[in-house]
């Protein structure tokens, strides 16, 4: 049988769809409830600067943009600076959950409670369920039916999401061959 393809492989062809991660300093974030989170000065900097690469090497407008309905997912769309852009919150775009074993803790802390849960990670990443969290292929799913919509709702349209890194890990493996 052939080996299963890793939900982290970095090794995976870009995608056909543009994607872009704003990334902060996970400290900033400890024991802070994930769905309040706030940019940092940083991810503000970051946002404009993936909205000026998206302006300048996709396009301007879209006939659809959508957000996660978490704080800095809203943010971010803010920041992205697209002309005219009218975003909608869909709860399918959300973070993935990660239950009990929420990362916005020290990663000393989160071996220290979890260690068993993440060795099993490296096991099966992409089947794998944090406690009382979700698995990467649920987050697929989720993914899965937001495109399923657009391209009903939106044929031959363009969209783009701002949204979180699962999601984003989830829409490549659902959209790429």
């Amino acid at each position: 049988m052939p080996p299963r393809r890793s939900c982290r492989d970095e090794s995976i062809s870009p995608p056909k769809v543009g994607l872009c991660l704003i990334c902060e300093p996970i400290e900033t974030y400890f024991g802070v409830e994930p769905n309040v989170l706030t940019l940092t000065d940083l991810g503000v900097a970051q946002a404009e600067a993936a909205g000026s690469w998206v302006r300048d090497h996709i396009s301007s407008t879209f006939s659809r943009y959508c957000t996660s309905e978490y704080l800095r997912a809203r943010e971010t769309a803010g920041h992205l600076g697209l002309p005219g852009a009218c975003w909608v919150q869909d709860i399918l775009l959300r973070e993935r959950s990660w239950g009990r074993a929420d990362f916005v803790m020290p990663e000393s802390e989160r071996y220290e409670r979890f260690s068993a849960e993440l060795a099993a990670r490296r096991e099966d990443p992409c089947y794998w369920r944090p406690p009382e969290g979700e698995s990467l292929a649920e987050v697929c799913l989720r993914v899965e039916r937001v495109l399923t919509r657009l391209r009903r709702d939106r044929p031959g349209g363009s969209c783009i999401l701002a949204t979180h890194e699962d999601v984003m890990w989830a829409a490549r493996f659902v959209v790429e061959p």
